[in-house]
C-alpha cells in the first residue's frame, strides 16, 4: 500500500507544479488615471506598474515598476502586514534594475520629514531609489493582497516630489487578488503564507487506501 500513497503524492506534486505559473496577477496606477496623488513634478505623467506570480517552489514574486518623469527617485515604501520581517523574502531575490540589491528597512514607516505628505504611517518594506525609473522585485512566502505605497524624491523649486495610491486612505479592501486595482490599491506581501495542499491530500489518501486495505482484509 505503501507504493501507491507515494505514487500518489508524486502526481499532485508534480500537478500543482505545473499549474503554478498559471497564478499571475499583473495591474497598474497612474497620475493621468487618478490612481495616484502626487505632488510637486511628479504630479504629470507618473505610473506605477506591478506583475505578480507564484514560482515553482510556491514562492510568490513580486515586481513593480515606478516612473516618475522627473526628479529623482529617494525611496520607495510597499505597505506589508505588520508580521512581516526580512526572514519572509526569500534569500538573494532582491533585485533593484535587474541587479542583485538590498531593502533599506522593513517596520513601522512613519509620515513626517522623511515620508512628507504620506498620509499616515504603515508597516513597510523600503527600499532606495536612484533614478526617475526604477524596477523593484523580491519573492516572498506571504500571498498578495491589497495594500498601500508611497515614494518620495528630492525638492523641486521648494516643493517635494512624492507620490502614493489614491486609495491610501481608505480600508485595504479584503477581496481577493485579481487584475488590474481594487479601489486604488496595489498588491503586496499579506501576513499568512502560501497554503500547499500536498500534506492534506496524502492524508486523504491514505486514510482512503486504508479503508480498502481494511474491507478486502475482512473480506478475507
Amino acid at each position: 500500500m505503501r507504493r501507491y500513497v507515494v505514487l500518489l503524492c508524486a502526481l499532485v506534486l508534480v500537478g500543482s507544479l505545473g499549474t503554478a505559473h498559471a497564478v499571475s496577477y499583473t495591474g497598474g496606477l497612474s497620475t493621468l488615471d487618478g490612481g495616484l496623488v502626487a505632488n510637486g513634478l511628479w504630479g504629470e505623467g507618473a505610473f506605477l506598474g506591478w506583475e505578480i506570480w507564484q514560482n515553482n517552489d510556491l514562492s510568490w514574486h513580486y515586481w513593480y515598476v515606478l516612473e516618475v518623469g522627473e526628479s529623482d527617485i529617494s525611496h520607495v515604501i510597499f505597505q506589508v502586514s505588520d508580521t512581516f520581517t526580512g526572514d519572509d523574502i526569500v534569500g538573494g531575490s532582491i533585485k533593484l534594475n535587474d541587479e542583485p540589491g538590498f531593502y533599506d528597512e522593513i517596520g513601522t514607516q512613519k509620515t513626517g520629514q522623511g515620508n512628507v505628505g504620506m498620509p499616515s504611517g504603515i508597516w513597510g518594506i523600503k527600499f532606495s531609489g536612484t533614478s526617475t525609473s526604477m524596477t523593484y522585485a523580491f519573492d516572498s512566502w506571504r500571498v498578495p493582497v491589497w495594500q498601500d505605497f508611497y515614494a518620495k524624491g528630492g525638492r523641486t523649486g521648494g516643493d517635494w516630489n512624492y507620490l502614493y495610491n489614491a486609495g491610501f486612505t481608505d480600508p485595504n479592501p479584503l477581496v481577493g487578488a485579481h487584475d488590474g486595482t481594487e479601489g486604488y490599491h496595489i498588491l503586496a506581501p499579506d501576513t499568512r503564507t502560501t497554503q500547499t495542499p500536498e500534506p492534506s491530500v496524502c492524508a486523504l489518501a491514505l486514510a482512503g487506501l486504508g479503508g480498502i486495505w481494511a474491507r478486502k482484509r475482512r473480506r478475507r
